[in-house]
């Protein structure tokens, strides 16, 4: 039975370091001069993780059949699985599951019972554990409650404050619950379990699981250590993840020789969001994507004016186009044009009129001494409302970025959620 992490190295091309992008932590770099050694190919295997290695409910399933049905590990993971069908059966979640699955792990490990099949993963844990993750819930509470009647209306902030004060509630729950196994507060603190909660809610993937037939996979929530270290980037993606004839994870690394000409080495990135949501990968993630290219950001909209319905819908938030450049935001747009929806009851003029005048009445009312994690997304914000604030509304509807339908569809399905206004 493994007692350590199955992770190969094909050619020892890659090594981690710290991130060539601001605030990327640690990265995965390629050795260049070592892969022009190797017989000439248009992608290379750099990393290749055994899927016994990774954390899924797939896998995390197979070790807890693996486990005696009477041992104190197996009942101590039932309880976990208990825990969620009594308390949080309504959030339920693929990624919920995983999580309780890492903190049973976690319990497992500060029992110090011997499970090899989980105690593999201590180093790794130990590591998810110091590692910082610029998320709310690294937050106080009391932070967040200050800022939280500027961003009433605010959906992401408001669904995630929500969640942060049920974590703290569960915690209690929980803790008092596993007391029956020798677990205190020593073993899991409710620092421990908010941060990993936000490791693995940062660090899942969607990886290609079962074959269900000759083309096709299933995908499953993964966390996979050493892959995990990767970033994002949609300005310079050159890495994807793959599944081998055994089922396991490889990522692999896309060459060309005239793109890399003169490097010795490159950071390794893929995609995270293929349309780059700054909301969702600040709360998710906890980053704000700011390497050029377009992105797209959703504020809610505060002077609702009635009058304006878009296909006799009321639309309860904005949706802003954003292209930066140099770390800049050069172009703020309203996209209802490049999305083709028709407004009735009014003119895109007047209506971007409406636009300008709700962003500079929100930026007037939004206050720049915030503390947290948080902070940094509020100062995005207020670089979008300023932006926007000075522009003029004739001009403000000209989208001058990539039109495609898949974009289209999908900021529609933002901008127009289901509503009772």
């Amino acid at each position: 039975m493994e007692s350590k992490l199955a992770v190969e190295y094909p050619n020892n091309l890659v090594e981690i370091r710290q991130s060539s992008i601001e605030g990327g932590g640690s990265g995965i770099f390629v050795n260049l001069e070592k892969l022009r050694q190797l017989p000439p190919s248009k992608t290379y295997s750099l990393i290749v993780v055994k899927r016994s290695s990774t954390i899924s409910l797939e896998e995390c399933q197979k070790v807890l059949q693996s486990l005696e049905e009477t041992s104190k590990a197996s009942e101590l993971l039932c309880h976990c699985l208990d825990f969620i069908h009594q308390h949080l059966a309504d959030q339920l979640t693929e990624t919920l599951i995983v999580f309780y699955y890492v903190i049973g792990y976690h319990c497992i490990i500060e029992l110090g019972l011997d499970v090899p099949q989980i105690s593999k993963f201590k180093p790794y844990l130990q590591v998810l554990l110091k590692t910082e993750v610029n998320s709310i819930q690294k937050d106080s509470l009391e932070e967040l409650n200050a800022i939280e009647p500027y961003m009433s209306k605010d959906f992401l902030f408001q669904v995630n404050l929500e969640a942060l004060k049920n974590d703290y509630a569960t915690y209690e729950r929980f803790i008092k619950s596993v007391e029956i196994f020798g677990i205190t507060r020593d073993n899991l603190t409710v620092e421990q379990f908010l941060q990993l909660k936000a490791a693995v809610k940062s660090r899942t993937l969607e990886i290609p699981g079962k074959i269900l037939d000759d083309d096709q996979f299933s995908i499953s929530i993964t966390i996979v250590p050493i892959l995990d270290y990767i970033n994002h980037s949609n300005c310079v993606t050159n890495s994807f993840f793959d599944v081998n004839k055994e089922n396991d994870i490889v990522l692999k690394f896309e060459y060309s020789p005239e793109a890399f000409d003169g490097q010795s080495s490159q950071e390794l990135f893929i995609s995270y969001l293929p349309l780059e949501d700054v909301g969702k990968l600040f709360f998710n993630s906890g980053f704000i994507p700011t390497d050029d290219g377009y992105k797209v950001i959703q504020l809610p909209i505060n002077e609702i004016d009635h009058q304006l319905l878009i296909e006799n819908e009321l639309p309860t938030s904005y949706i802003f186009f954003l292209q930066i450049k140099d770390n800049e935001i050069v172009e703020v747009t309203f996209p209802f044009d490049h999305m083709m929806k028709e407004v009735t009851n009014s003119d895109l003029a007047s209506y971007h009129a409406i636009v300008v005048q709700d962003c500079t009445k929100s930026l007037e009312r939004l206050p720049s001494n915030f503390k947290g994690n948080i902070s940094t997304y509020i100062s995005f914000i207020r670089q979008v409302l300023e932006f926007v604030s000075r522009q003029k509304p004739e001009t403000f509807s000209q989208f001058t970025g990539p039109r495609d339908e898949s974009l289209t569809e999908e900021l529609c399905s933002l901008i127009w959620p289901p509503t009772d206004i």
